[in-house]
């Protein structure tokens, strides 16, 4: 057991760091069509950026799908990353619609917008798929971990509502009600996804070829939150369509991190024996 670790941890230990250095160079190039774009053409740049991004990740995902039915893997990790993959199928069709919103019916900011039903609803998948690998991999974590790691989660959360609220007596219309409401909901969907990603994490450690992938899947959260968290309170101040490049970043980072974990994460299932290794 030993001697195969030792021996996949040789071959393989490149793999990571080879893949985080390509993925840093893809969000510095990415990002720079969306930093440096003059005004006028700055929507057509970041929504062909993102939805770029977002395509990776869902083919990515796809991939990971194809690597694992060949290998055999376990059904019920099987189904886990199904699952992964109508979850991005559906925010990769949010990012289309958000992009026909913007450039074809010149819509500025649209929010709150149909691509909102589409993102909260893959929420739904993503949550789904991020518990069903933590109960796969539940060792008993430490209750005080588990204490600490909620616990800060919720402060998060609760800055951001305290953001959000301190600003609401702005908001008197029905749509500002909405917008509200909608950008209330990120940050907890996200807060909900970032707690078992990071246990997962945090049970897997010890496993140099795993904690590659999850921690960048725990990363590409992380960016979510950071993107949803701001885009969210530029909208509820009606400044949304003067920063909205910001979050973007965020935003196109996040869908390739997780590309990059997805890509990782397939070349674990081509592993021979790869049920030795935690998944």
């Amino acid at each position: 057991m030993v001697g195969f670790r030792l021996q996949s941890y040789r071959k393989y230990v490149s793999d990571p760091w080879r893949t985080i250095l390509i993925l840093a160079s893809s969000i510095i190039v990415s990002n720079c069509f969306i930093a440096f774009s003059n005004e006028a053409n700055r929507d057509f740049f970041t929504n062909w950026t993102i939805d770029t991004a977002a395509a990776a990740a869902l083919s990515l995902s796809l991939i990971t799908i194809i690597v694992a039915h060949n290998r055999r893997v376990d059904r019920f990790l099987l189904k886990a990353y199904i699952v992964l993959t109508v979850g991005l199928a559906v925010w990769t069709i949010a990012e289309i619609t958000w992009a026909y919103d913007q450039l074809v019916l010149e819509i500025g900011t649209p929010f709150p917008s149909s691509a909102d039903a589409f993102w909260l609803v893959g929420y739904g998948f993503l949550t789904n798929f991020v518990f069903r690998i933590y109960h796969h991999l539940n060792k008993g974590i430490q209750r005080f971990l588990v204490i600490l790691v909620s616990l800060s989660a919720a402060s998060i959360l609760g800055y951001t509502l305290y953001l959000t609220f301190g600003i609401a007596d702005l908001l008197s219309t029905e749509e500002g009600s909405l917008a509200w409401l909608i950008s209330i909901a990120y940050p907890i969907l996200d807060g909900i996804l970032l707690v078992p990603a990071l246990l997962i994490l945090w049970t897997i450690r010890d496993e140099k070829l795993t904690s590659a992938n999850w921690g960048l899947l725990a990363l590409s959260i992380v960016l979510v939150t950071v993107a949803d968290i701001g885009f969210g309170y530029s909208a509820v101040i009606d400044k949304a369509g003067k920063e909205e490049w910001i979050w973007d970043m965020f935003y196109d980072s996040s869908y390739l991190t997780m590309a990059a974990a997805l890509f990782l994460q397939s070349k674990i299932f081509m592993i021979k024996d790869y049920q030795k290794i935690t998944v």
